[in-house]
């Protein structure tokens, strides 16, 4: 705590830490009521079919400028995490971190190198996409 201004938002960034610290679990049972609707900023949105996804990569430049902001924001994200936590780390979690903070500036090899080498995978088929051919 407090939670950092680079953290995208509270949820995953209280997901990083207890990944990287400790473990996560799945709670069975629901907790709370969440309601989605139309309008919600954030929340789950089916774009998983093939319309959705066609859809979606026809504007190549915007997936890609898109997916670059999203990158640069998770990079710093994860610098945070690795700077504020470096002393509870294990040298393994320590380096993968830091891999994906510079992952922008590796060559155009490498990234894909380490997308596939650590499974740097984003939510949703169309961002995975972007970031495996165009980021």
């Amino acid at each position: 705590m407090p939670i950092p201004d680079e953290a995208t938002m509270h949820d995953p960034w209280l997901g990083l830490v207890s990944a990287a610290l400790g473990k996560n679990d799945y709670v069975q049972e629901p907790t709370l009521l969440h309601r989605l609707h139309g309008t919600n900023v954030t929340g789950h949105k089916s774009n998983a079919s093939v319309k959705a996804i066609t859809s979606q990569l026809k504007d190549l430049n915007r997936l890609k400028h898109e997916s670059k902001e999203y990158l640069i924001k998770t990079q710093r994200q994860a610098m945070v995490l690795s700077s504020r936590y470096k002393d509870l780390l294990n040298d393994e979690d320590f380096k993968k971190i830091l891999t994906y903070a510079n992952l922008y500036s590796q060559n155009y090899f490498l990234k894909r190198f380490h997308i596939l080498k650590y499974g740097f995978w984003w939510s949703g088929i169309t961002r995975n996409i972007a970031l495996f051919l165009l980021v």
